[in-house]
């Protein structure tokens, strides 16, 4: 892997400016729409992602509980 910074796209270099042009710290920004992104993208799993860790749970809970009566 290479240890060279990757360039900016011009995007992002823009969004730079005019943030800084409007007293906005660019890396506060970032991370608040990378923060707003993800859970968007979560939120949006939500009911399956919930359905299919609830299944994984109750397996996990069903085996400690064989155990425990098999000992």
């Amino acid at each position: 892997m290479s240890n060279r910074k990757k360039e900016e796209s011009q995007a992002v270099k823009v969004a730079r400016k005019i943030l800084e042009a409007n007293n906005i710290n660019f890396g506060k920004w970032r991370q608040d729409v990378i923060q707003k992104r993800k859970f968007e993208y979560f939120e949006n799993m939500g009911a399956k992602w919930e359905a299919e860790v609830f299944e994984e749970e109750c397996y996990k809970f069903i085996v400690l509980e064989f155990d425990k009566k098999l000992g």
